[in-house]
């Protein structure tokens, strides 16, 4: 016999009820474990009393959150949340949610949000608990205080004392602004300080939020993940108001998709780990035999239409918003094809060559560095040489380096919503006192800092000329509020010299010239910086960061999604079997010579206990 119990309270079940079981595999889609409708007769007092308080609402969910257990003699088979979908007519109508079917109600229930969530606050946030944390990790601090533009336009800069300091949040003073000898960090006076919040700190804070706690998480060990941030310009403490107000259950679900990771939730404990797709089936599956005797009428397969999706990366891309920093990082493919690829071994090789950048500016071709892979185009800037002379200064300008991953064989394609910050480096360099040549000195050298976009412009329409008018073109609505943006936070690092200021000739001047470094993308291109002496501005290319941090689609599939199991979900087995134990849909399921993964078993239960014939959807192991 079944028993139904709801917060400890044991309901009366009808004689003939008829309960549909289904447990989900969350390797394939984020569902667990659930009930269909299960009915409870309001006219039994028992009954009556446990449902009693309730308000009644005719065909409206009405969500209470109770501990619901269903248990066959001494075998508890379903633990997990009741909610209750209607009272009306004398009858209850309810569901069970439990594992990671539990996470996504509680998530989803009445369209939670981040911000209506309660994720704590940061106790005090002053200059000295700022500094420190430019010193940290995510493994000693929830958030860095590293400098933020507020808008793109200024940036990049042509320089000159500190009156840049008023477009950033977080402003530090550049090194040795003061020409004593004294590198140390300092921030401005009266700078605003802004959070920035990793992302590892926001997803553990969202699952304690939701009763939660995390017992494993392979964001915390992979370099790539572990020092994330997210942009946040937002003057508070609280961390649920230093992200979007995106629905929990949609973050969540950004965050698996983008981090390839799965939550795995302990449906009685009450505690999540949070694992590698990699690593999933080695480490949390064993291997389940059906005996073929067992096995109902065969095994079926079927060519499934409605296919999941969320198992393979064949395609990859940014849900990138409309601004020309973005369109820069990542091209059409039909303009790509339209372009000429201009080949040479280096960046260095490239500015070497002597091309004519101003006949050739706005002709479709893309230069090439064969030994980093970056492509540029050849934009331009107006600039005043400060005489009243006025001209257009050429360059040539990183792009491609957000680019989508295509594969024309496949339909299945992935987008990503938690998008790249707009980088870019900023020039803190100027008259400082040279450690090398014991006297003061202008020597350049630049640091990078990620870009608000709350007032950064965007979208506009312009008539089509050349290359840059076809890359900069067209418009796209970006709702500034809902877009995620995230950096690496590198910490505090030496300076970038420009032009002939090098490590080289000012090794102790550089070195102690220092700043908190962030990226999205290994290489970046240096701000631009007036020479007068020689009559032009100067570019040059650093990179910022190893490879192993990119958070550029090419890096993430070839060091992550590549490595995922290939499996093909579009053949699907149907396969009925008998059985008197719940398994687990995370095992290898071993059904008459074919080792398979199970997407999801249906078993079926009656006042009796849990009927021995069960269904399973599984997919074929390469």
């Amino acid at each position: 016999m079944i028993s139904l119990f709801i917060n400890r309270q044991q309901v009366v079940l009808d004689q003939d009820i008829e309960i549909d079981y289904y447990v989900y595999n969350p390797f394939f889609e984020r569902k667990g474990d659930f009930t269909y409708d299960i009915d409870i007769d309001l006219r039994v007092p028992q009954n009556a009393q446990i449902y009693g308080h309730i308000i009644r609402h005719n065909n409206q969910v009405v969500q209470q959150k109770r501990r619901a257990e269903l248990f066959c003699g001494g075998q508890c088979l379903i633990s997990g949340t009741e909610v209750i979908l209607s009272i009306e007519e004398g009858k209850a109508k309810i569901q069970i949610v439990s594992s990671n079917s539990e996470l996504n109600y509680l998530a989803a229930s009445d369209d939670a949000t981040i911000q209506s969530l309660d994720m704590g606050s940061i106790a005090a946030l002053d200059y000295t608990v700022a500094m420190n944390s430019l010193y940290g990790t995510s493994d000693t601090f929830d958030f860095v205080c590293t400098p933020v533009g507020k808008t793109f336009e200024y940036f990049p800069s042509e320089g000159g004392g500190n009156n840049w300091a008023s477009n950033l949040f977080n402003a530090l003073y550049r090194p040795d602004a003061n020409r004593s000898g004294d590198f140390s960090l300092h921030f401005v006076e009266d700078t605003p300080l802004r959070a920035q919040p990793y992302l590892v700190t926001v997803v553990e804070r969202v699952c304690q939020a939701l009763g939660y706690t995390v017992t494993a998480n392979v964001l915390r060990t992979v370099a790539r993940w572990k020092n994330v941030a997210i942009v946040n310009t937002t003057d508070t403490l609280d961390f649920n108001k230093m992200v979007p107000d995106w629905k929990v259950n949609d973050f969540l679900t950004a965050v698996e998709e983008w981090c390839n990771v799965v939550f795995l939730n302990d449906r009685i404990k009450k505690e999540v780990k949070i694992v590698s797709v990699h690593d999933f089936y080695q480490n949390y599956s064993v291997d389940t035999f059906i005996k073929s005797d067992c096995v109902i009428d065969g095994t079926d397969k079927v060519f499934n239409l409605d296919a999941v999706q969320n198992v393979s990366y064949d395609n990859v891309s940014y849900d990138l918003p409309g601004y020309d920093w973005y369109r820069y990082a990542c091209f059409d493919e039909k303009l790509i094809a339209s372009c000429q690829k201009l080949h040479y071994s280096s960046y260095q090789a490239l500015t070497g060559a002597g091309i004519d950048m101003a006949t050739e500016f706005d002709k479709k071709n893309i230069f090439v560095a064969d030994d980093t892979g970056v492509h540029y185009v050849i934009r331009r800037r107006i600039f005043h040489d400060g005489s009243g002379n006025e001209g257009y200064n050429y360059f040539f300008y990183p792009v491609m380096t957000l680019q989508a991953v295509v594969d024309e064989h496949s339909e299945e394609s992935t987008k990503f919503s938690i998008v790249p910050a707009i980088c870019v480096m900023l020039y803190v360099g100027g008259v400082i006192y040279n450690i090398d040549a014991g006297r003061t000195q202008e020597i350049q050298m630049s640091a990078s800092i990620p870009i608000s976009l709350e007032e950064t412009s965007s979208d506009k329409e312009i008539e089509i000329k050349g290359l840059n008018d076809y890359i900069t073109g067209g418009m796209k609505e970006a709702t500034v509020s809902s877009v995620m943006a995230v950096f690496q936070y590198l910490g505090v690092q030496s300076c970038f010299p420009l032009g002939s200021y090098t490590a080289e000739h000012y090794p102790q001047t550089l070195a102690a010239s220092v700043w908190p470094q962030v990226g999205v993308v290994p290489y970046m291109e240096n701000c631009y910086i007036y020479n007068y002496y020689e009559g032009r501005f100067q570019y040059s290319m650093h990179q910022i960061m190893p490879e192993n941090r990119s958070l550029a689609p090419k890096a993430l599939y070839d060091a992550v999604y590549s490595l995922n199991q290939k499996i093909d979900t579009s053949r699907t087995y149907k396969i009925n079997f008998l059985t008197s134990t719940i398994y687990d849909a995370k095992n290898y399921f071993f059904i008459r010579n074919l080792k398979l993964y199970c997407n999801f078993l249906h078993y079926r239960i009656n006042i009796h206990g849990l009927r021995k014939t069960v269904e399973g959807e599984f997919y074929p192991v390469k």
